[in-house]
């Protein structure tokens, strides 16, 4: 189960890796959904069979729900492909925004479906979780922080061009210097990050002590604070965002015909895998229900 739903979310994680400028992605897939991505807490043989329980009418909600947003946010970025006019940032905007709102629907329906679990794990397993959140706190802290503001950009460049080319293939002189030249004006956000993170933290360990009413201070935490940036984290994330947009657009504009054509082809490779689960999940309910 647990696996099938790794599937059923990658193709937002791989459209949200690529668009996104900063590490906001990447943190939040493990930082907001470790207990059912398995990551974090070490889960007994009953836990683990009321987790394969509890997730199945989670599946079923992201297969009938969410499924068809996937398919908006192919048939958008196609049909930028198909027009004849330039692409411009603003559309690009476009299709990001409709990636991020998949995306904390995502968070949102999971956390619900999580809570139950969480209400099942003894204290050692909690204090566990946040210990293992600590550490990787920390490692984050060793292995970003320490970073130049040239070997952050430096990073940010070899991160995009590379999620780029595994879309568009090799790029050219003029589209990696177009790269080259976006990640050259983005503002650092991993010290704010970190600084957020630890803060989450602490609330973290006040709510997981578990007194009465935790569950909802915990989805306003996440839910809340944890999709409405701090001031100084939204302003980095904004600029950041908006340079990438401008800079997408110009890559997208001087695009060979092969370019063109492997764009075209990874499309249809996740609507394929898309109308396929979707197929799957139709094909199940009405085995489960034969009569309807």
């Amino acid at each position: 189960m647990l696996q099938k739903l790794k599937k059923l979310s990658l193709v937002l994680v791989i459209l949200l890796a690529s668009c996104s400028t900063t590490t906001f992605i990447y943190d939040r897939i493990n930082f907001i959904l470790p207990w059912y991505l398995g990551s974090f807490v070490d889960l007994d043989a009953e836990q683990r069979e009321y987790l394969d329980e509890l997730i199945v009418p989670f599946l079923d909600w992201h297969q009938t729900n969410e499924m068809p947003f996937y398919q908006k946010i192919l048939d958008v970025s196609e049909s930028l492909l198909l027009s004849k006019r330039k692409i411009k940032a603003d559309d690009i905007a476009t299709v990001s925004v409709i990636i991020e709102d998949a995306w904390f629907r995502l968070e949102k329906g999971s956390m619900k479906w999580m809570l139950p679990l969480g209400r099942e794990l003894s204290s050692k397993q909690i204090d566990g979780f946040l210990e293992v959140m600590s550490t990787n706190a920390q490692e984050y802290k060793n292995k970003r922080l320490g970073r130049t503001d040239e070997q952050y950009q430096q990073d940010a460049f070899e991160r995009i061009k590379d999620n780029l080319s595994k879309f568009m293939g090799k790029l050219s002189r003029e589209q990696i210097e177009l790269v080259n030249q976006a990640t050259s004006q983005f503002q650092r956000a991993d010290r704010v990050w970190y600084e957020k993170r630890i803060a989450m933290l602490n609330e973290l360990e006040e709510i997981l002590v578990r007194d009465v009413g935790w569950e909802q201070e915990l989805l306003y935490v996440m839910n809340s604070k944890g999709n409405a940036f701090s001031r100084g984290y939204s302003e980095i994330y904004s600029h950041n965002l908006n340079v990438s947009h401008e800079m997408f657009a110009a890559v997208l504009n001087i695009r060979t015909k092969e370019q063109d054509k492997r764009l075209r082809q990874q499309i249809n490779k996740y609507r394929t895998d898309i109308d396929n689960i979707i197929k799957q999940q139709k094909d199940n309910q009405e085995l489960l229900n034969p009569l309807n």
